[in-house]
């Protein structure tokens, strides 16, 4: 019995690492619907005060919006149809390093910057890779991939995955990076998503479950 009983001890930390996800942010405020799928995990619902976590894939429905906080207190807002993967978050609060990387798959998105250094933030789409220079931008990612980026303070560099030179978006410009290489600076590009222009929607929608339900008003 004894034997048994070590053995079993033994065989919890093989069990542990997938339950033990580290918190890197929570819910602020979800306007319709909003869901998230951890890396381990089946999709549930997201409500206000909701954990976040690395590797989790975060996205919206038709009208929907989320608005999320990191732990450096980065705001990150999701607009309508919008996907996004939180691939990675260290931070480390006494010097303000570490590193952040979001993939952003599709839809309409804006990011405020925390305290994290900038130099440890990256933002992926599938056809730029974005540094952060400055403290708040939008992203526009097109269903073709194509991404728009338009910048209300400080700059950002932009780089496209398939080559060529890097470009700086400075305050009050926009610039346009097609799916096939082509390059449109000082791009008029306007952006009307309640989610990411508004206050990302207040209280969720009256008719979801609790922070545990994964289930009802799915889009």
């Amino acid at each position: 019995m004894y034997r048994f009983v070590f053995a079993a001890v033994l065989a919890l930390p093989l069990t542990v690492p997938s339950a033990l996800a580290l918190d890197i942010g929570s819910v602020q405020s979800v306007l319709v619907y909003a869901y998230g799928t951890p890396a381990t995990e089946n999709r549930r619902a997201l409500f206000p005060r909701t954990k976040v976590v690395t590797n989790e894939v975060v996205e919206t429905v038709s009208d929907g919006g989320l608005h999320l906080t990191f732990l450096d207190g980065t705001d990150f807002r999701l607009g309508a149809e919008s996907r996004v993967t939180l691939d990675e978050f260290v931070y480390d609060p006494d010097v303000s390093s570490g590193k952040m990387a979001l993939n952003l798959s599709k839809g309409v998105f804006r990011f405020v910057s925390g305290k994290l250094d900038k130099r440890g933030v990256r933002l992926v789409t599938p056809t730029v890779s974005i540094g952060i220079r400055g403290t708040d931008f939008f992203v526009v990612v097109a269903d073709d991939g194509s991404t728009s980026v338009k910048v209300e303070e400080g700059e950002v560099e932009v780089t496209q995955l398939s080559g060529g030179a890097s470009a700086i978006v400075v305050a009050g410009s926009a610039a346009i990076f097609a799916a096939g290489g082509a390059v449109s600076l000082d791009a008029n590009v306007v952006v009307n998503d309640p989610g990411v222009t508004g206050d990302g929607g207040g209280d969720t929608n009256p008719s979801g479950g609790d922070s545990g339900d994964g289930g009802g008003g799915q889009h």
